[in-house]
């Protein structure tokens, strides 16, 4: 693979009077080219990864140096738009943020993150209370009410828009992006009163009595729960290495504790505001030991059995409510639609 080497070494040359994003797309090519040469094809492996490593360089040097003056060139140009209110580009490597003015009550976020191909737009709201603190809540729109203008453009995923875009464009479509929403602030603020469940003051205007979504279940796995440390006095420790609570020494314990079985799953939309899927644990252990293993006649859960069980539940959907809709979206306890509970559930759906 002696050309390839070759390449490796001039591309430095190779690149001179080409656009930077040119170069880039150039270096990149090459680098990935030689990242699919099998070993055997190498000739001598040292001499071909140190090309390799080579190219690798001269690109990670390309793309750092784009990005400095795409950053700079972008901050300027938001800078002279007066409905941009923010642009946090300080670190290459974070997120590119950008907030576009839409009223007094509710702005547009255009986020971009190094590395993706889409630009994601959200929409939130600004709540100011008595003693002028402000918060902000994100607005997730209805569907149904979205405006063709914005559905062309857009794909909609979990509350927010993603828009295609690439690093040869990305400023033009940002700055293109910030000027439609602009633009159509009228259309914007009409949708997303629509679809927010806060009032101006904060407030709830529906209060849901019981809120329904989907879960998907992934696994049953035995879990820690979270344990105590406790630091004793010289004086004391013969006391606490006594103790049938905690283990340790040399005046450091940690309370014993019990593993328990746990059914891990994702629930899609745990409330009106929070549109992405959350992960969600719920404990199983007395149905697992007393109702799962004597109905199977195990003493023991192997390695082997917990695969089975795992083959059995992984991906199955189910309906799921919760009526604990004065808690936050975290802190609410589903239960499967249908059923009596989560035994009577898994009792269901698991036979072997």
């Amino acid at each position: 693979m002696s050309d390839y080497i070759e390449k490796a070494y001039s591309v430095e040359k190779d690149i001179v009077g080409m656009e930077p994003y040119e170069q880039l797309k150039f270096v990149s090519k090459l680098y990935n080219e030689m990242a699919q040469i099998p070993p055997a094809e190498m000739g001598n492996i040292n001499e071909f990864c140190n090309a390799h490593t080579h190219v690798e360089s001269i690109w990670n040097y390309l793309l750092d140096d784009y990005k400095k003056n795409l950053i700079s060139e972008l901050e300027q140009k938001i800078s002279n738009l007066p409905y941009c209110s923010s642009c946090s580009t300080n670190n290459k490597d974070k997120n590119i943020i950008i907030n576009v003015e839409i009223s007094e009550l509710f702005f547009a976020e255009i986020c971009y993150k190094w590395g993706s191909l889409t630009l994601n737009i959200s929409f939130s709201q600004r709540i100011k209370d008595r003693y002028d603190n402000i918060s902000f809540f994100n607005v997730v729109v209805r569907w149904k009410i979205i405006p063709d203008w914005l559905k062309n453009e857009t794909k909609y995923y979990h509350g927010h828009f993603e828009k295609d875009v690439s690093l040869n464009n990305l400023i033009d479509t940002v700055l293109d992006t910030a000027k439609e929403l602009h633009d159509k602030k009228v259309d914007i603020i009409s949708f997303c009163r629509a679809s927010s469940n806060i009032d101006d003051k904060g407030n709830l205007i529906v209060r849901h009595k019981n809120w329904k979504t989907k879960g998907k279940l992934e696994s049953i796995t035995k879990e820690t729960p979270l344990l105590h440390v406790y630091h004793a006095k010289k004086t004391e420790q013969d006391k606490w290495d006594s103790s049938p609570y905690f283990h340790g020494s040399n005046g450091t314990y940690v309370e014993n504790a019990i593993m328990y079985w746990c059914l891990n799953l994702k629930i899609k939309r745990p409330s009106y505001e929070v549109p992405h899927p959350i992960p969600y644990s719920v404990e199983i252990h007395n149905y697992i030991t007393q109702t799962l293993m004597p109905k199977l006649g195990w003493e023991r859960i192997t390695q082997d059995r917990l695969k089975k069980l795992n083959n059995i539940i992984e991906g199955k959907t189910l309906e799921l409510e919760t009526t604990d809709t004065d808690q936050a979206a975290l802190n609410r306890e589903f239960k499967p639609v249908g059923f009596k509970d989560w035994n009577d559930y898994l009792d269901s759906i698991i036979h072997l």
